[in-house]
């Protein structure tokens, strides 16, 4: 099955979800997350036989649901604020977990881990001060590496270790208090690749999972 979105004829507006099945060469519109207005759902994810995405409710915010075709009906995965909307981007899985961040109750973005399996949102504190803004998120093996504030206000590469649910920051290249700027995570065999730019020189870095170890390649 293929999802995608798409406006309706003589609906201002109004992009809906549909799903496409090639083996009978038909669409059908999914259920709608608000009847009367767009859903104009985003972030497609196609995770273990359900699709998330980011849709608009009736209070017209902009949540997280999970559609499964056995099911038939679109549901809201648990909030991560009730005051507005969550804004959630990056939806990154691993393992049997969805993670994605999100906005918290105080209005700023945070990580967060869906568990399907019993419904619930967990917060990860990167740290315990300050803005974390994570981004980039990038699972490799039990790990999600993502780029976020450090306590200091600097952007650093940080790794969440899923089996001792610890984040840790990795090698940084300068400094606690100057963001390091790093671009391209990309996830191949036990290594974590990256540019990283400083003084003016990029360089392509190899982080390997088992080892810890951080090299130019």
């Amino acid at each position: 099955i293929l999802y995608f979105n798409a406006s309706i004829t003589g609906f201002p507006g109004g992009a809906k979800m549909w799903s496409y099945n090639p083996s009978t060469n038909t669409n059908v519109q999914l259920p709608e997350t608000r009847a009367t207005l767009a859903d104009a759902p985003s972030n497609l994810l196609n995770f273990n036989g359900t699709l998330y995405y980011v849709s608009t409710n009736p209070a017209s915010f902009r949540k997280l649901y999970k559609y499964n075709p056995s099911v038939g009906t679109p549901v809201q995965v648990p909030e991560t604020r009730t005051d507005g909307s969550d804004l959630p981007m990056s939806l990154t899985p691993l393992n049997n977990k969805l993670y994605y961040t999100s906005i918290d109750p105080a209005g700023l973005r945070r990580l967060f881990v869906y568990n399907p399996d019993i419904n619930t949102n967990t917060l990860i504190t990167i740290h315990s001060s300050g803005v974390e803004n994570p981004t980039s998120l990038t699972a490799l093996g039990n790990n999600l590496f993502f780029l976020a504030n450090n306590s200091s206000g600097a952007i650093k590469l940080h790794r969440y270790n899923e089996q001792t649910q610890t984040v840790t920051t990795l090698p940084q290249h300068n400094g606690t208090t100057t963001s390091d700027s790093i671009t391209d995570l990309t996830a191949l065999d036990n290594s974590l690749y990256y540019i990283s730019t400083a003084a003016g020189v990029s360089n392509l870095y190899r982080y390997n999972i088992i080892t810890s170890q951080r090299t130019v390649v």
